[in-house]
């Protein structure tokens, strides 16, 4: 059975008050304990004496909201005001104002515990389904889900420091950031590190590797940074220390020299105090502190010498004219001297010495005629593999368009280089075209671009006695460069191509 909520508050019982008082015309309101203390056709109702409401009760629900019913006499009567004790007046009204919350008064013979009053909040019903999963107490951060897959990589916790990765190579220095001590180069346990003052360095030559400061210049062979440069002359260890692209090694008596030079042809092709010197079959500008006593290279070809005093740059004084002589490697390197290039030989056997002057020496027969002795040319070189007189050069543009620019021996330590005709197995490739034999070049050379790179792209080129030859002969030009001899222990020069 149910039962219809009684709520209290402060109305109603002003409302139940309002209406005690206005009962009747006349108050009852006599003191009882029971029904017998009253008058005749009164009740007593809560400790007064009153008449009995004519409707009868079986239960509260049959009463009006300011009524209730008393199960003893089976009437409605008012609902009494607090039978606590009187209000002494001493404590003021809290002022709390009622809450308007409602109170269940449970139900009769209800053994249970009252319902807690519970406030309903107004929060509306998400819907959501209970999912089940236990709330771990995790505050929410309030970040909001970017939806990266997790790569399952395990965060190792290293704070980002915000700096930007400039891409300098590592150079495998511990964490330390401190380059390993050492002693020498192997110390440092990495093909780019060189050790320098007792600290693994990183090499000039190696990836990210600072530039060489002011002309200095990057050694590949020591990682290195040297000057750069260097005049003719000066001491070197490779080429690009050079402002002449060429640093020479060479043996003079006991002793060993590195020197920037430039490959010649002829005296005038090197400045005053310098010669054009043979070496080991290739001519080079050296200068007079190589010689022992030093020389003195200060008149050029043509001036003035003489039996006492020979300050000429080649050396070679003509004491019968009292003039200096031109070294030369082809005829045309002695216009202003009856335009001959003579090989000059002295002494015989092993003590046999050859000298390239611009000079008329006698012999008669010129340049293709038959010829037993090389006294008997005018050019001072027989070709005993053809029986002719030969003409000297420096590249093919020097010899006919039959023949090419080759060396010969002239004994078996020493070369010259002479027109000679081409072999039947030369091939057609013109100077300058690509080639990957010698057998198909006109001139029998073939030269790869890059001497370090023998894979490089190789070129039909020619023999040279300076860089000008390799301009004028190769459509691309070149340098002039040393290579090995056709003899032991010679060298030749050879234009390598650009």
């Amino acid at each position: 059975m149910s039962h219809r909520p009684r709520r209290v508050g402060k109305w109603p019982v002003a409302l139940a008050f309002f209406l005690w008082h206005c009962d009747s015309e006349r108050l009852t309101g006599g003191e009882c304990s029971t029904a017998q203390d009253c008058t005749s056709g009164e009740v007593c109702v809560s400790g007064r004496c009153q008449k009995p409401n004519p409707i009868g009760c079986s239960g509260d629900e049959d009463c009006e909201l300011s009524e209730r019913c008393d199960l003893n006499i089976a009437q409605c009567v008012p609902i009494a005001l607090d039978a606590g004790p009187d209000d002494t007046g001493s404590t003021p009204d809290s002022g709390v104002h009622d809450s308007g919350l409602i109170e269940d008064l449970g139900f009769e013979a209800d053994a249970t515990p009252m319902d807690a009053i519970v406030i309903d909040t107004g929060v509306v019903d998400s819907g959501v389904l209970d999912t089940g999963v236990i709330d771990t107490g995790v505050i929410d951060t309030g970040i909001v889900d970017t939806g990266v897959i997790d790569t399952g990589v395990v965060d190792t916790g290293v704070v980002d420091t915000g700096i930007v990765d400039t891409g300098v190579v590592d150079v495998g220095f511990p964490d330390s950031g401190l380059p390993p001590p050492c002693n020498l180069d192997a110390d440092c346990n990495n093909a780019n590190l060189i050790c320098v003052a007792t600290v693994c360095t990183l090499r000039c030559d190696a990836p990210g590797a600072a530039a060489c400061p002011g002309a200095e210049v990057c050694s590949a062979a020591t990682g290195r940074c040297a000057p750069g440069n260097l005049p003719l002359g000066g001491d070197c260890a490779f080429d690009a220390q050079c402002t002449t692209g060429l640093c020479l090694g060479l043996n003079i008596g006991a002793t060993s020299y590195s020197i920037c030079t430039s490959a010649c042809g002829a005296g005038s092709h090197c400045p005053l105090n310098f010669s054009c010197s043979e070496v080991s079959g290739m001519n080079f500008c050296l200068g007079e502190n190589l010689s022992t006593p030093p020389g003195t290279y200060d008149t050029i070809a043509g001036g003035f010498c003489s039996s006492t005093v020979n300050t000429c740059q080649s050396g070679w004084c003509n004491t019968a004219g009292n003039q200096c002589i031109e070294t030369c490697s082809r005829d045309a390197d002695c216009p202003a001297f009856g335009g001959q290039c003579w090989t000059f030989t002295q002494g015989s056997g092993a003590t046999t010495t050859y000298d390239h002057l611009c000079f008329a020496a006698g012999g008669t027969t010129v340049t293709g005629g038959l010829c037993a002795l090389n006294d008997s040319c005018e050019s001072g070189v027989c070709d005993r593999y053809e029986g002719t007189c030969a003409a000297h050069c420096c590249s093919d543009l020097d010899c006919p368009g039959t023949q090419t620019c080759a060396e010969y021996d002239l004994d078996a330590t020493h070369t010259v280089k002479i027109c000679i005709p081409r072999t039947p197995t030369a091939g057609t490739g013109a100077l300058g075209s690509t080639c990957t034999t010698f057998a198909q070049c006109e001139s029998e050379v073939c030269v790869p671009t890059d001497l370090g790179d023998p894979a490089s792209v190789r070129r039909c080129s020619t023999l040279c006695c300076r860089d000008a030859d390799c301009a004028a002969a190769l459509p691309l030009g070149g340098r002039c460069v040393p290579a090995a001899g056709a003899l032991a222990n010679t060298i030749v020069g050879v234009c390598q191509p650009n």
